[in-house]
This record gives structure tokens, sequence and C-alpha cells, in this order.
């Protein structure tokens, strides 16, 4: 997994291919297209500058498993029909 997920970082031209490519597809458009081919989800655990800050909740939602686009207040996803992961707010 470490390996597909790290693989863009070899060539500075698939880093470009894999940020259009994974702005392109369906999912979160924060995540890389080698994230969701690996199945790994990043998530930042250092002390940020901007600590206070709280950030504005997004209108729409992605599915955690199948990264299809879901209302905001769904409980479980409409394509692939997993309960979805409730995060603190």
């Amino acid at each position: 997994m470490a390996f597909i997920r790290n693989i863009s970082k070899i060539y500075w031209i698939i880093v470009l291919i894999d940020t259009v490519i994974g702005l392109a597809t369906i999912g979160d458009p924060h995540q890389k297209l080698t994230d969701r081919i690996a199945g790994t989800i990043v998530v930042s655990t250092g002390a940020s500058p901007f600590a206070g800050v709280t950030a504005a909740k997004p209108a729409i939602k992605f599915c955690t498993y199948c990264g299809q686009k879901l209302l905001k207040d769904a409980k479980y996803c409409s394509h692939c029909g997993k309960e979805l992961i409730k995060k603190d707010d």
C-alpha cells in the first residue's frame, strides 16, 4: 500500500497527473488518486498554527467507503448502502 500511495513522488509529471485525475474523478477532491487506489485516508496529526480556527462544514459530503456524493445529513450511503462513520463536529 505504501508503494502505491507514494508512487507519484518518483517523477514530477506523475504528481501532476495524479492531482489532475484526483480532482477530475468522483470522490473526495482533497485526496490523491493514489490514496484512493491504495484505500488510504491521510489525516494530519501535527500541530497547526490555526488550531483555534474551525472550518466551515462542507455543503456536501462523500461516502468514506465508495467516494460517492451524499446528502449532508445522510446516515447511510445511497450507493453502497454502508453505514457512514460519524465524525465529531
